[in-house]
């Protein structure tokens, strides 16, 4: 029957004096940060009462173009901007000589064309 309590006669004995929790203890280990081995993880979550979770951090540190105040970049050179002579503290935006601009569209086709097209189209039937 039970190892902690002896029922007799309506009267419930004590068998031990102390009874350890070894549940609890584990669970304190984990609260701790404390390493287990891998049978009392596997024990605790068959009770559904760990679950294993992944916590991702970030740390975030002052860069070198840190500013406390963000400033947005000049793309063009203005006549205002010559002129008042604020160009010597603007911050300008860097530019993509690599990068490849919109697709040329053709454009619209002339009438004459497009009856040479269905011309050349008949021909070949």
């Amino acid at each position: 029957m039970s190892k902690i309590v002896k029922i007799s006669s309506n009267k419930y004995n004590h068998k031990v004096a102390r009874v350890d929790d070894n549940v609890k203890a584990l669970l304190i280990k984990i609260n701790d940060g404390e390493a287990l081995n891998q049978e009392d993880i596997d024990a605790l979550k068959r009770r559904k009462l760990i679950s294993p979770q992944i916590w991702k951090g970030y740390s975030v540190k002052k860069g070198p173009n840190y500013a406390p105040k963000r400033r947005k970049p000049a793309t063009d050179l203005t006549r205002e901007n010559l002129q008042s002579g604020e160009w010597m503290e603007l911050l300008f935006k860097e530019y993509n000589f690599l990068a490849k601009g919109f697709p040329v569209e053709g454009g619209y086709l002339h009438p004459l064309l497009k009856a040479r097209i269905l011309f050349v189209i008949f021909d070949i039937l």
